[in-house]
């Protein structure tokens, strides 16, 4: 090779030597800007994802926040006006004094009572169940309140129906306790004493004397809510005279009659007796059914449901309002394009 070369050869081989120098810098420079688009791309993947994620997030919870609610609120509402029907019962039984109803409308009184707790206590399960299915849900965080609110909102309508259900608990309890003879103010028998025989009279009423105080040493084992306390006083009070009636009739009809015949025989003084004591007992029959029939009243049971209202009136305003904001579908993917395209406009 010649130790020189031409000034042409020269410029040949500089231009020669700057090629691959501008190649790499392109190549760089293309690295570059596909590596920032990657970047940007990905990054609106993610963000997408996220928006996503968080749009059904949001619109599962609304879904089963509406459901829970709506399905609990109605079964509430359902069986709410059931809770009547035993004092409906109890009012027409409580009239039919001293016939040969009673032993039925005895029967009848333990049914409606064990509908009305089943009734109760299907709505408690019920109302369980949408609880623990809304405790379950992932809630978004700026959600939490409305969730805690119908949680709040179960918990009261629980311990409502539970308060019901325990108080017709203890009214069936009590029924069975003064069975079929003593859960009606019946002081004697349709036709014992028209025979006069005083040894038919003392045997009744001997066998009254052992029911009832069989009857009052169970009834003291009951512990009575507070709206039965009256009812459950008077109770005891009745069954007190009818012993006392009982034990003073065995004591009239066991004396000897008089020999003087302008005074009236022990069966008569025993009859007066009983007719004197129906009087009496007539008042408190009414005082026992007004009682009684207070523990059933509509505007009871609606009253211990009174916050409940109070938090479902305000749930349906909260969901309301969620659901309009979330407008399930359409508005999660709007907001995301949103997003995207403020990212986009930066670069």
């Amino acid at each position: 090779m010649p130790a020189y070369t031409s000034y042409k050869n020269y410029l040949a081989l500089l231009k020669e030597k700057s090629k691959p120098q501008y190649f790499k810098k392109s190549l760089n420079l293309v690295l570059i800007v596909t590596v920032l688009a990657l970047g940007v791309v990905s990054s609106l993947i993610i963000l997408t994802v996220n928006i996503g994620r968080e749009a059904k997030l949001k619109k599962d919870f609304a879904q089963t926040a509406v459901n829970t609610f709506t399905t609990g609120k109605n079964t509430l509402a359902d069986n709410l006006e059931s809770f009547q029907i035993a004092g409906a019962t109890t009012k027409f039984l409580d009239e039919v004094k001293e016939s040969s109803q009673a032993a039925q409308g005895y029967q009848v009184t333990i049914s409606e009572e064990d509908k009305t707790i089943a009734k109760a206590e299907n709505t408690i399960l019920l109302l369980e169940s949408q609880k623990r299915d809304l405790e379950k849900q992932t809630t978004p965080a700026d959600q939490q309140k409305v969730k805690e609110t119908i949680i709040e909102y179960f918990n009261e309508s629980i311990s409502a129906l539970t308060q019901i259900r325990d108080e017709h608990k203890f009214a069936k309890d009590l029924i069975l306790t003064l069975g079929a003879d003593f859960y009606l103010t019946k002081l004697t028998q349709d036709g014992l004493w028209e025979q006069q025989d005083k040894t038919k009279v003392i045997n009744f009423y001997n066998s009254q004397t052992t029911e009832v105080q069989k009857t009052q040493s169970k009834i003291i084992m009951l512990t009575p809510p507070s709206n039965y306390r009256s009812f459950f006083k008077q109770q005891i009070e009745y069954l007190k005279r009818v012993e006392n009636l009982s034990q003073s009739i065995i004591t009239l009809l066991s004396q000897e009659d008089s020999k003087d015949p302008d005074e009236a025989k022990q069966i008569e003084k025993a009859y007066q007796l009983l007719q004197t004591a129906k009087e009496e007992s007539n008042k408190l029959a009414k005082n026992l059914m007004t009682e009684r029939l207070s523990a059933f009243e509509k505007q009871d049971n609606l009253a211990k449901f009174a916050k409940a209202r109070i938090l479902e009136s305000a749930i349906e305003d909260q969901l309301q309002s969620l659901i309009q904001e979330e407008e399930f579908n359409a508005a999660p993917i709007i907001e995301a394009i949103d997003k995207i395209k403020n990212i986009i406009s930066v670069y």
